[in-house]
């Protein structure tokens, strides 16, 4: 119950609130059982049940989490959900197979401190799909209005909301830092730079930038060296361990195979990569072998890399 109340930001239990838990508990019996949770604990099989009676809870009541979730999600991308196609027969006030296998997506997706890219076509998730489909199905019309809406309990609406800047531009008569003009000559006019190890780009930035070995970038994260310069308008951005991903016919450092099993991390492990270093190499071209780590992976992350991104990125989706 407290969980339950959680989920709805308030203390007082209301009228309807032993109906829905209770729907949750005959739930948790059908999760148990699929393959898709058999190597899980029983809290996660509980949250799982928790997140889907939420979901009736909200479709019944037309309002809440899962409605103000796809409310901003259709203002920014023009769809109701990521990833799956909404077939004719999809009704937005009612309950959905592929709203059900999206919302099991983010529970998939869910790790005990962090977050990690689950595959949302999963053949395990899909059968549990359609098979807690039929189940609300059967009570939909039984489940009472709650007159209290849950909380945003899908993504934080404020990853939603916020706006996605354009990459910086470097145009002609713009007043630039002294860094970056020095930068710009020494690269011949080029944005981004490669050095295979830190004591190249110390050399660079000693004899091309003239500065002072104490006031370099910290080497604490560079000393495995892949380390992408990046000269925009604001300044210099320093990214070490991403060089590799980068498909520049000037970088000696680039991977094409580490990029294919590991370049998805740029969108999905917070600090992994800056985000305007993200956005510069997504609109230049630079990403042409990164994919996500399962079947259709490089279409589905292409076609949903911004959201992908904001959902996994939190606050360093666009952050300072």
């Amino acid at each position: 119950m407290q969980s339950w109340l959680e989920s709805h930001h308030r203390t007082k239990v209301t009228s309807t609130d032993a109906w829905y838990l209770d729907f949750a508990n005959k739930l948790i019996s059908m999760i148990d059982s699929s393959g898709l949770y058999t190597d899980k604990t029983w809290a996660e099989k509980q949250f799982a049940a928790k997140l889907l009676t939420l979901y009736l809870e909200d479709c019944v009541a037309e309002d809440g989490g899962w409605h103000h979730f796809c409310k901003l999600y259709s203002k920014r991308y023009g769809d109701r959900l990521p990833f799956f196609v909404t077939p004719e027969d999809y009704i937005p006030d009612e309950i959905n197979k592929v709203d059900i296998a999206f919302i099991l997506w983010t529970i998939n997706c869910r790790k005990t401190s962090h977050l990690v890219i689950a595959d949302p076509f999963d053949e395990n998730t899909l059968e549990l799909a359609a098979q807690v489909y039929t189940f609300l199905d059967e009570y939909f019309e039984q489940a009472p209005i709650c007159d209290i809406p849950s909380n945003d309990w899908v993504m934080l609406s404020e990853q939603l909301i916020k706006d996605k800047t354009m990459v910086p531009e470097i145009e002609s008569g713009i007043k630039l830092p002294n860094s970056v003009e020095l930068f710009l000559k020494a690269s011949d006019g080029q944005q981004l730079m490669y050095f295979p190890c830190y004591e190249d780009m110390e050399s660079f930035f000693i004899n091309h930038l003239h500065w002072k070995a104490a006031d370099l970038p910290d080497k604490l994260g560079a000393e495995e060296g892949n380390i992408v310069v990046y000269a925009n308008p604001k300044g210099l951005l320093v990214a070490p361990s991403v060089a590799c991903f980068f498909c520049d016919k000037r970088n000696e450092t680039y991977d094409s195979t580490y990029a294919v099993n590991e370049g998805y991390k740029v969108f999905t492990e917070q600090g992994y990569c800056p985000f305007d270093l993200v956005k510069y190499a997504v609109e230049h071209k630079l990403f042409p072998d990164i994919r996500l780590p399962f079947k259709n992976g490089k279409d589905i992350l292409w076609n949903n890399w911004d959201f992908i991104a904001r959902y996994f990125l939190g606050e360093f989706y666009e952050g300072d």
